[in-house]
């Protein structure tokens, strides 16, 4: 199977399950094999897992916004659309978090220097 023609089955079952056809779906399927792509109930746990995702977003109230709650549960080992972790994920710091993001985004033990640009730049002490 092409990789045209595996987007093309995922596309289908995101519409005839009426679920976003966007690349956090599409990436759901990702480690499906050919034949488990045709399994109605492989196929079937992957869309629940989807909308459970969803709802959870659409009724959280985590701390920080949803493209930074999936950086810090990735700094973490988990995917970024496993929520497992967001209780404890919630009680970090502001700071915490930055320097997780910072970490995880390569910019390895760069976060106090950040704050300072941010501080010297714009005049916003982020401390």
């Amino acid at each position: 199977m092409t990789s045209t023609e595996r987007f093309k089955i995922v596309m289908n079952i995101l519409d005839e399950n009426d679920l976003c056809n966007n690349t956090r779906n599409h990436v759901a399927f990702d480690n499906l094999s050919e034949q488990e792509l045709s399994n109605s109930e492989k196929v079937s746990q992957i869309v629940e897992k989807i909308r459970d995702y969803e709802q959870y977003v659409e009724t959280a109230s985590n701390r920080y916004p949803e493209n930074i709650m999936q950086k810090l549960r990735q700094r973490r080992g988990l995917e970024e659309y496993d929520t497992s972790e967001d209780q404890n994920i919630n009680t970090m710091s502001p700071s915490e978090a930055f320097d997780d993001v910072c970490n995880w985004e390569g910019l390895i033990n760069y976060s106090h220097t950040i704050k300072h640009w941010i501080s010297d730049i714009y005049g916003t002490d982020l401390a």
